[in-house]
């Protein structure tokens, strides 16, 4: 609907720059409401209001991010102290110190044994075990001298030592981290639910916002419409009124020369006659004005050239929409039935209001979360100290529950709930106002209705006043002036027949934007 109102509304526009058309009041409505800045910023907050609803949906949806970080540090992690490091790489050398220590002992004891009496006499006993002690004895001391073996030993052990010292310290100068996690909401205590009812309501208030927007458009449209339509019909009943005139002056004209008139009477027709040309060029300004004021409203050039299609149409209201206005029921109007966008919109704001009592309670209820990602580190310590990127997978739940708010859970539920409150009398008190400004725009349409009928009556009664007053000018039995008060009384009676219909129509459209009738399609 809206591209076709577009289309439309250009195919108007390069009609109206070519050459002149014939406007009527729903092409009017719809180039209005395809060109006004209003209606456009209103249609940008609903496609507002609309991404807001989609982006509050997807709470209900996990949520995966990613973080990287660098950190370089000065200095290195060490699980040891210098002490013991120092004691670590050392442990070579103190082993080779107490083997020596060992070895001159054992020496010592060799020697000893081999001077002991005793020892001597066994070995002389017992010929064998002599040969046997004569013969590997010599290569035990020279075994127990030979430094090469232990001194090997001694460096693999050191070599050890120092390889646990260096693992024992950790190069942290450079830290890598990197994670992905994965985030589903279990409960959150409701308040993803609330807000997602809050964001459709606020479409649903921003949806309202444009139908007003456009109904306020409307109302300007027809108001400068009908302005016009009146304006043209004021202006054929001066150019009618001043030909009037016109003939008038020459019958005068004549009538002084055969002395059947004065001079005085044909001065008055002539001051009537300027007068008459003056409202004219006074009707003709006023009309420039409305046209371009409702080019500006359309969106047009102000210099476009167009006609009305009521401009004219003698029918504009007929008997039967005068019977209807004057039948209206002004005493069965219900201010919480009408189909009025402003009171749609209350009525969400006071659903708005509830739900944030929703989310004001829902702050202080447990929050339940799964959780899952992989996350890679460097230095890494799944399989020892390394410095390569690893990484591993976590799966969990996080809960959140509240235990001592101190107070603040009351108050903020208490807060939520007198805005709720507050927004229900708002709806209440606009609720009384249209239901007042309902009844009086249908006094006003019965008004305008009895008043076009009394003035339907005057203009019948003028136009019989004007031909008795033309015939007896003619048989010369009524004066001059009477016959220039019986035309000015036909302008004054057609002229408020003109604007008795406009009210009519104006008062009906007031009556149908105050009951949300307004149709703006």
């Amino acid at each position: 609907m809206k591209k076709l109102t577009v289309t439309l509304s250009a195919m108007l526009l390069s009609l109206c720059a070519g050459a002149q058309t014939v406007l009527t009041l729903d092409s009017c409505r719809a180039m209005a409401i395809g060109n006004n800045k209003e209606a456009q910023m209103s249609s940008i907050d609903l496609q507002i209001a609309e991404n807001n609803k989609k982006a509050a949906f997807t709470k209900y949806l996990p949520r995966v991010s990613a973080t990287g970080a660098y950190v370089y540090t000065s200095k290195n992690i060490n699980l040891i102290s210098e002490e013991q490091e120092d004691r670590l790489r050392g442990v070579g050398n103190s082993l080779s110190s107490q083997i020596n220590d060992s070895k001159t002992a054992i020496l010592q004891q060799i020697n000893q044994l081999q001077q002991n009496p005793q020892f001597l006499q066994y070995l002389a006993a017992n010929p064998q075990m002599a040969q046997t002690v004569q013969t590997y004895l010599p290569q035990l001391v020279q075994a127990i001298q030979s430094p090469g073996r232990i001194e090997g030993a001694i460096g693999t052990v050191n070599g050890l030592g120092n390889e646990i010292a260096d693992a024992l310290t950790l190069n942290t100068h450079n830290i890598f981290l990197a994670s992905i996690m994965l985030t589903q909401p279990v409960y959150m205590g409701g308040k993803i639910v609330a807000y997602n009812k809050i964001t459709d309501y606020l479409y649903q208030v921003e949806e309202n916002k444009n139908t007003l927007a456009n109904q306020e458009i409307i109302v300007k449209t027809d108001e400068a419409y009908w302005q016009i339509v009146s304006l043209e019909s004021k202006k054929k009943l001066a150019q009618s009124y001043a030909e009037l005139l016109r003939t008038l002056d020459g019958n005068v004209s004549k009538m002084i020369d055969n002395g059947f008139a004065t001079k005085a009477d044909g001065l008055s027709v002539k001051v009537k006659l300027n007068e008459a040309e003056v409202t004219l060029i006074q009707v003709d300004n006023g009309l420039a004005l409305c046209k371009m004021l409702l080019c500006q409203i359309c969106g047009m050039p102000f210099d476009s050239d167009f006609t009305l299609a009521d401009s004219n149409n003698d029918d504009l209201v007929t008997l039967a929409d005068i019977s209807e206005a004057e039948n209206i029921d002004t005493t069965s109007v219900d201010g919480k039935n009408v189909n009025r966008p402003e009171l749609k919109s209350l009525q969400l704001a006071e659903q708005i209001y509830e739900q944030k009592v929703n989310i004001a309670r829902a702050e202080f209820l447990p929050n339940v979360a799964l959780t899952g990602g992989y996350t890679w580190t460097n230095p890494s310590c799944f399989d020892g100290f390394e410095n390569k990127m690893r990484g591993m997978w976590t799966v969990g739940v996080a809960v959140k529950v509240p235990i001592i708010t101190s107070g603040e859970r009351i108050y903020k539920t208490r807060a939520a709930k007198l805005e709720a409150e507050k927004a229900s009398c708002r709806l209440e008190e606009t609720q009384e106002k249209i239901e007042l400004q309902v009844k009086q725009s249908s006094q006003r349409v019965v008004e305008a209705a009895k008043r076009l009928s009394t003035a339907q009556k005057s203009l019948q009664a003028a136009e019989e006043n004007l031909r008795y007053a033309n015939v007896g000018m003619k048989e010369g039995v009524i004066p001059v002036s009477n016959v220039l008060q019986a035309q000015t009384g036909w302008l004054q009676a057609q002229s408020t027949m003109v604007q008795a219909k406009i009210d009519l129509k104006l008062a009906k459209l007031y009556l149908d934007k105050a009951t949300g009738q307004l149709r703006i399609d």
